[in-house]
C-alpha cells in the first residue's frame, strides 16, 4: 500500500538519483508501486542535483527532494533518513526494479528473527539466474574480501549461504530504522558511491547486528548503471583503501574514523554551501570525462576490431585464393595430361591407319602377283605343248620382283 511520509509509513524507501535518466527512474518507481503487501509503503526521491524539472516528471505519490548538489549515494540515503519517521528504511537504486513480493519477503525475514538488522534481496539476471559475485564476500583477517558468491550464476534454489558474509551489497537493502540510527547510518565520506555498503556491514558487525540475504525477495539491477566503468574502478580501489584503514586495525578505530572532521566554527555556512557545491560539480563533470573516455576507448576497441575482422577477412580471402589457385594448377595439370594422352591416342592412331594402309595396299599388290601366279600355273597346266617357256618365264619375273621387295 502506497502511502505519503505524512501518514507514518511502516518501509520509507528511499532513491538517490542524478535524475539524468528518468526512464530508468520510473522503472524503479514502477516496481515499488507493483509491491504485493499490506504493509504501508512510502517513497522518497532524493535528486543529487538542481535538476527541478525530474520533480515535474515523477508520479504525484512519490515525495520529491531536489537537493541541489550531489550528496552521493551514502549522503542521499541520510538526508532522504532525516526527513522521515519510519520502522523501516529501504535503499533503492534508481537502476534496479524490484519484484512483487520483494518487500513482503524482506519485511517477513525481520519478523521471524529479532537478531537480524538489514536483509537484503538476490539480483537475478535476464535468465532467472543469481547473477555471478552478486550474493556476498568473507573477510580475511588480512582485511581482504575474498570468496564472492556464487562465483557463477546458479538457479536460486542451488544459491543456499544466505548468511555469515562479511559484505553485501547495497542493493535493495531493508534496513530497520533503530539499527540505522544506532551504527550512524552509511559513511557518507564513500563519496559519491562505491564500498559504502561495505563499511555499514563492518559497522553491523562491530554493533553486533546479523544480516542475510532472502531467498524469497528478488530483484534486477543495472551493475553500476550510474557509475562510468574508470570512474568507477578509481572509486573502488579509494574506497577499498579507506574501508581497511577504518577496519582493519580494529572496530573501536573503525568507528572513530566514522567521524567527520570538523571544521571551524565561525566558518560561514553560505561559503561552506558554495564550495560544497563547486566541489560535487567538480566531481560530476570528472565523472562526466571518465564517462566520455570509457566511450572513446570504447570506440578505438571497436574499430580496432573492426579493423582486425577485416584483416582476417583478407587473410581469409587471401588463403582461399591460394586454395583455388593450387586447385587451378592442378586442373590445368591433369588437363594438359588428358591433351597430351589425347595427342599421343591420336599419333597411335594415325599411325595405325598409315600401318593399315600400307598393309592393305601391300596385300591388294600381293593379291595381285597371286593372281598373276594363279594364272601362270593355269596356263602351264593348261598346256598341251612342251613349249613352257613362256609361262615360266611370267613365274620367274613374279619371283624376282617378290624377292626385291622383300630385299
Amino acid at each position: 500500500m502506497i502511502v505519503s511520509t505524512a501518514e507514518r509509513p511502516d518501509v520509507v524507501a528511499i532513491v538517490p538519483t542524478l535524475g539524468t535518466k528518468v526512464e530508468r527512474l520510473l522503472s524503479a518507481l514502477g516496481s515499488l508501486q507493483a509491491q504485493q503487501t499490506d504493509a504501508r509503503l512510502a517513497v522518497v526521491v532524493v535528486v543529487n542535483s538542481d535538476d527541478n524539472e525530474v520533480a515535474a516528471r515523477l508520479p504525484d505519490w512519490v515525495r520529491v527532494e531536489v537537493v541541489g548538489l550531489n550528496l552521493g549515494w551514502a549522503g542521499g540515503l541520510a538526508f532522504g533518513r532525516s526527513l522521515v519517521e519510519t520502522d523501516h528504511i529501504w535503499l533503492v537504486q534508481d537502476d534496479m526494479v524490484l519484484e512483487p513480493g520483494c518487500l513482503e519477503g524482506l519485511l517477513s525475514a525481520l519478523a521471524d528473527d529479532d537478531g537480524l538488522g538489514m536483509v537484503a534481496p538476490l539480483v537475478l539476471d535476464e535468465n532467472g539466474l543469481v547473477v555471478a559475485r552478486s550474493g556476498g564476500a568473507y573477510r580475511t583477517p588480512e582485511g581482504e574480501y575474498v570468496d564472492w558468491q556464487p562465483p557463477v550464476a546458479v538457479p536460486i534454489d542451488e544459491f543456499t549461504t544466505l548468511e555469515g558474509y562479511a559484505y553485501i551489497g547495497s542493493r535493495g537493502m531493508l534496513v530497520r530504522s533503530a539499527v540505522w540510527d544506532e551504527v550512524g547510518g552509511m559513511d557518507a565520506q564513500y563519496y559519491p558511491v562505491v564500498w559504502a555498503d561495505g563499511d555499514f556491514c563492518a559497522a553491523l558487525a562491530h554493533h553486533q547486528h546479523r544480516f542475510r540475504l532472502v531467498a524469497e525477495a528478488r530483484c534486477a539491477h543495472e551493475q553500476a548503471g550510474s557509475t562510468p566503468s574508470r570512474f568507477g574502478a578509481l572509486l573502488w580501489h579509494r574506497h577499498r583503501a579507506r574501508l581497511e584503514r577504518k577496519w582493519l586495525k580494529g572496530a573501536d578505530e573503525g568507528v572513530a574514523a566514522r567521524a567527520v572532521a570538523l571544521v571551524h566554527p565561525e566558518l560561514d555556512l553560505q561559503l561552506l554551501t558554495s564550495i560544497a557545491v563547486a566541489s560535487t560539480s567538480l566531481v560530476r563533470e570528472l565523472a562526466a570525462r571518465y564517462e566520455e573516455a570509457d566511450s572513446k576507448l570504447a570506440e578505438t576497441w571497436e574499430r580496432l576490431g573492426e579493423t582486425n575482422s577485416y584483416a582476417l577477412a583478407v587473410e581469409d580471402e587471401r588463403d582461399e585464393a591460394r586454395r583455388l589457385l593450387e586447385l587451378a594448377r592442378h586442373d590445368v595439370a591433369a588437363l594438359q595430361k588428358q591433351l597430351d594422352d589425347e595427342h599421343a591416342a591420336r599419333a597411335d592412331e594415325t599411325a595405325t591407319i598409315v600401318y593399315l594402309d600400307d598393309l592393305e595396299s601391300k596385300l591388294r599388290h600381293t593379291e595381285r602377283e597371286r593372281a598373276q601366279i594363279e594364272g601362270a600355273l593355269k596356263d602351264v597346266l593348261n598346256s598341251r605343248s612342251w613349249r613352257l617357256s613362256a609361262p615360266l618365264r611370267r613365274l620367274s619375273s613374279i619371283v624376282r620382283r617378290r624377292a626385291r621387295r622383300s630385299a
